[in-house]
């Protein structure tokens, strides 16, 4: 299951990149995504006929900066797109030399095999 061009589509919810499991840009405020799971959720006559897929979604912010506003539009939009949205969690990295504000979203979606 790919499901990468729904999720690209937050660029324009809360206006800065989407990537791929990496970010090597320069911005300070950005998105990544990864699949951390993809089984068969529905199977007949010995054939997958549904697959669900969980994925983890990373905001990633200065940690001073106002993020509940982008939390709160990614989630509508994750819902809007399909998405069960599972938790949500967010901390701040101590330990890199550049403090980063983490806002996880632990999704899963289940779609028709094609």
């Amino acid at each position: 299951m790919n499901v990468n061009s729904m999720i690209m589509t937050l660029k324009d919810v809360v206006h800065c990149p989407v990537a791929p499991d990496l970010y090597e840009g320069k911005e300070e405020k950005y998105i990544t995504f990864t699949y951390e799971d993809e089984r068969s959720a529905l199977d007949a006559d010995n054939e997958e006929q549904q697959t669900v897929a969980y994925l983890q979604i990373t905001l990633y912010t200065p940690p001073l900066q106002e993020y509940m506003g982008d939390k709160k539009k990614i989630k509508a939009e994750l819902k809007k797109l399909g998405f069960c949205v599972e938790s949500i969690q967010s901390w701040v990295d101590s330990y890199a030399p550049e403090k980063k504000r983490h806002t996880v979203f632990n999704v899963n979606i289940t779609m028709p095999e094609n």
